[in-house]
């Protein structure tokens, strides 16, 4: 009895560690990428404000309740790394209520009088890090000094306006003549106070 015991359990850990490699195992080029957010506890601010945009220079109205974060994505891997967007789930609790919310960094800025915009946050080579742009409108001009931050705004209320803030990083690594190859898989953490 006890050797059948020892045995179940044999193959049900080989059968898990077997399901971990087939979603993004070992070989996934996910593994070579350190992702960190910036800073890692945002102060969460509860008024709205409004500044104007540098590039259309309109009016901008961020609605309260609002963090600023920014990313830094370390491309230790062999391929090159199309960062499209961020998206963050935004959870707290109202008075013992759940409170969540999700949102999505849109990268589609217009540059200048163009008709063309920035499809996606940046490309970053393999071996290079990224924090943000030397130039907002030249998403290959990558920076590890720059920190490009952005508000996260619309904040579902709580009522000490503590935050955990899960962040999932969607993108993709290309090969040598810049096509698809493979899904980027990178979640990271912060705490919101």
């Amino acid at each position: 009895m006890c050797f059948n015991k020892r045995f179940a359990t044999m193959i049900l850990m080989c059968l898990s560690i077997a399901g971990l490699a087939q979603c993004g195992g070992k070989d996934s080029l996910s593994n070579d990428v350190e992702y960190s957010p910036i800073p890692d506890d945002p102060i969460v601010i509860n008024a709205d404000f409004s500044y104007n945009d540098s590039l259309t220079h309109e009016k901008v109205i961020v609605k309260g309740p609002w963090f600023l974060l920014g990313s830094k994505v370390n491309n230790k891997s062999k391929n090159d790394l199309v960062l499209v967007t961020i998206i963050a789930e935004i959870t707290g609790t109202n008075y013992g209520a759940p409170a969540k919310t999700t949102i999505t960094i849109d990268p589609n800025i217009t540059c200048g009088n163009s008709a063309s915009s920035r499809p996606y946050l940046a490309e970053i080579p393999a071996g290079a890090v990224f924090t943000g742009l030397n130039d907002s409108c030249d998403f290959t001009d990558i920076s590890s000094s720059i920190q490009e931050k952005w508000y996260y705004s619309g904040l579902p209320a709580t009522s000490n306006s503590a935050y955990e803030i899960s962040l999932s990083s969607q993108g993709y690594f290309v090969d040598a003549d810049g096509d698809p190859i493979e899904r980027l898989q990178m979640t990271g953490y912060a705490m919101g106070r």
